[in-house]
């Protein structure tokens, strides 16, 4: 039965800490431009009604927009009233 031989490298404490140093000096793809989240609303000229939009911004584009429907209602006491 041959044997195989392995070598096993541990570099020591200084080498590692430099080498986490360095990848995390290494800018990472969605932090390049600016990020911002946005709220609009819930009473916003664009929007008909009350709505809450949460989005998020890349620069000027949109990445990501989340509507908060906790503002709709129908005038529940209203509608009560000719009950």
């Amino acid at each position: 039965m041959p044997f195989t031989v392995r070598e096993i490298e541990s570099p020591d404490p200084v080498t590692r800490v430099a080498a986490a140093d360095a990848a995390l000096r290494q800018p990472i793809d969605h932090d390049i431009g600016e990020k911002m989240v946005l709220n609009m609303g819930p009473s916003h000229p664009a929007t008909h009604g009350v709505l809450r939009l949460v989005l998020e911004l890349d620069g000027e584009i949109i990445t990501k927009a989340t509507p908060d429907i906790g503002f709709l209602h129908r005038g529940d006491e209203k509608i009560a009233e000719n009950m």
